[in-house]
């Protein structure tokens, strides 16, 4: 039987130096927001954040946890972003489906595009193994580097 379940999504596009938002990891870059390393828009599911910018500096995330979408077990949703930079960007994604706050890149990391070049596109479908309930959601680029 297929359930919904509600999908709450940090975008910490980057996690950097100082652990300012739960799930970042310190350390990871060092440039950020400063050089356009961000997604200036993200579609998925209902949510349709277009315009974004990263006002963070150095630090180089933003926090979009006030914002949800629904999504049913065994579905396949198409998730889209533009990148402000636009060249030789690392993107993944993954979605914390068993909600201990790690996100594992075995069983949790749904997309993996090494140099996309100004957008990604793809397809995520919510595996029927998916606990229901609210899960976090990452979704990261960085410039030049896995």
């Amino acid at each position: 039987m297929k359930k919904t379940f509600s999908l709450l999504v940090i975008i910490s596009v980057f996690a950097l130096n100082n652990l300012k938002a739960q799930y970042c990891i310190a350390g990871l870059y060092q440039v950020g927001c400063n050089a356009a390393d961000y997604f200036s828009s993200l579609h998925f599911g209902s949510i349709n954040q277009s315009g974004m910018t990263c006002t963070s500096g150095t630090d180089g995330y933003n926090n979009f946890t006030s914002i949800s979408t629904d999504l049913t077990q065994g579905n396949t949703y198409a998730i889209n972003g533009v990148t402000a930079y636009g060249q030789n960007e690392n993107v993944k994604i993954w979605i914390d489906y068993n909600d201990d706050g790690m996100f594992n890149n075995s069983t949790e990391l749904l997309y993996a595009s090494p140099n996309a070049f100004g957008t990604i596109s793809d397809n995520i479908t919510v595996p029927l193994t998916a606990t229901p309930g609210i899960h976090r959601m990452r979704v990261r680029l960085v410039f030049g580097t896995s």
